[in-house]
C-alpha cells in the first residue's frame, strides 16, 4: 500500500500536468487568433471561391497590409483592407460595374472583391504565390522582367522590399493554416 501511493501521486500529477497543458495550448491558440482573426469571413470566403484563390492569402494580405483596417490609407495613397493602390480600383471597377470611386476600397466588402479580383488574375499569370506577391509588391512588370531574365521567377531576382513582404505574407499563410487547419492551402 505504501508503494502505491507514491505511484498514484506521481500518476495524479502527471495527469493533471496533461490537461493544465491542453488547457493552455487551447488558451495560447485562442490569443493567437485574436491577432490573428479571420475578419469578414463570409466575404472573403465568397470572394476566395469565386477567384479560385486560396482564403489564407486574402486573411495572410489584409493582416500584413492594413492590419485589417478598413480605413487604413498608405504614404503613397493606398487603401482599405488591403491598402490598395488607387490604379487597381480603377481596373477593377471598370470591370465590375461599380463606380470609378477610389474611396469605395474604404469598403471593405469591395475591397476584398478588389483584392480577390487581383490575386485571381495574378494567380492566373504566375501560378506560385511567391511570383503572385512579388507582382502585388514590385508590379507585374517586375516580376516579368525578371521571368524574361532568368527564364523563371526567382524571389532573390526581387528587390529587397518585396522579398520581406513574400517572407512575411508567407509566414502569415502558414500562420493562418495552423490556427484554422481546414483551411490549408494548396498555392
Amino acid at each position: 500500500m505504501k508503494k502505491i501511493i507514491p505511484v498514484l501521486t506521481v500518476l495524479a500529477v502527471v495527469i493533471l500536468s496533461i490537461i493544465g497543458g491542453l488547457g493552455y495550448s487551447k488558451y495560447a491558440s485562442e490569443k493567437k487568433k485574436e491577432v490573428y482573426p479571420r475578419k469578414y469571413e463570409a466575404l472573403v470566403s465568397k470572394a476566395a471561391e469565386n477567384g479560385g484563390i486560396p482564403e489564407n492569402d486574402l486573411y495572410a494580405l489584409a493582416k500584413v497590409r492594413s492590419g485589417f483596417s478598413s480605413d487604413y490609407t498608405g504614404k503613397n495613397g493606398e487603401r482599405g483592407l488591403f491598402a490598395l493602390d488607387v490604379d487597381v480600383w480603377s481596373d477593377y471597377s471598370s470591370r465590375s460595374g461599380d463606380p470609378d470611386d477610389p474611396r469605395l476600397l474604404y469598403d471593405p466588402e469591395l475591397s476584398i472583391k478588389a483584392a480577390a479580383d487581383l490575386l485571381s488574375r495574378l494567380y492566373e499569370k504566375y501560378l506560385t504565390r511567391d511570383a503572385v506577391m512579388a507582382a502585388f509588391y514590385d508590379g507585374e512588370a517586375a516580376v516579368d522582367a525578371s521571368i524574361a531574365e532568368n527564364s523563371s521567377f526567382s524571389v532573390s531576382s526581387c528587390s529587397r522590399g518585396a522579398q520581406k513582404f513574400i517572407e512575411e505574407i508567407n509566414n502569415t499563410v502558414k500562420i493562418y493554416e495552423s490556427l484554422y487547419p481546414q483551411e490549408k492551402s494548396d498555392k
